[in-house]
């Protein structure tokens, strides 16, 4: 019995050091890193996929991106990688996988920020999505799955709380062994 406890201990113990790794470690980029991230060595352009207008007169914008780099390139949120209105500020991804990418991020705007000007400003390249570039589409089909606000954490929560359950399923584990082991 005390041995499959330590091996299940070792087993859980191995899983959590794997997941932090993955979670501490960040992915290898060729790149030169700066203040503001890792300079791609590829262009990271941000795309408008469509957009959704709604009967208040709000627009929901479907984002993306296309990365010529050969590797993972991170620029994080600021000077390189910024959003118009401002409060969206953070929602944006701050890490580019290679290819073209679209529906990373979806965007809710008024009608007074849809009409006032919307942008997304990447790596020097810029897309727009305000009523003067956007009144004629691109519309989202009505079948459309719109992604989550958000930069990729989802993943880093599930692997967390994927965690949490391990550490409870063996501490239950555990109990039941030492009740056996006390009750014989």
């Amino acid at each position: 019995m005390r041995d499959l406890s330590r091996r299940v201990r070792a087993a859980v113990l191995a899983g959590a050091i794997a997941t932090l790794a993955v979670l501490a470690v960040p992915g290898t980029a060729s790149a030169a890193t700066t203040g503001i991230g890792t300079v791609p060595t590829g262009t990271i352009t941000p795309t408008l996929q469509c957009i959704t207008k709604k009967s208040d007169g709000s627009v929901t914008a479907v984002l993306g991106y296309t990365s010529s780099a050969k590797t993972t390139a991170t620029i994080a949120v600021g000077q390189l990688n910024q959003l118009s209105p401002s409060r969206f500020s953070g929602k944006q991804p701050s890490t580019f996988q290679p290819g073209a990418h679209p529906g990373v991020l979806s965007l809710t705007l008024t009608s007074t920020e849809y009409m006032n000007g919307a942008y997304w400003w990447v790596d020097g390249n810029v897309v727009y999505f305000d009523w003067a570039r956007t009144q004629s589409g691109p519309f989202c089909s009505p079948g459309t799955t719109l992604p989550a606000n958000g930069n990729g954490t989802g993943i880093a929560v599930g692997l967390v709380a994927a965690g949490l359950v391990g550490v409870v399923v063996v501490r239950r584990v555990r109990r039941t062994q030492l009740r056996v082991a006390t009750a014989g």
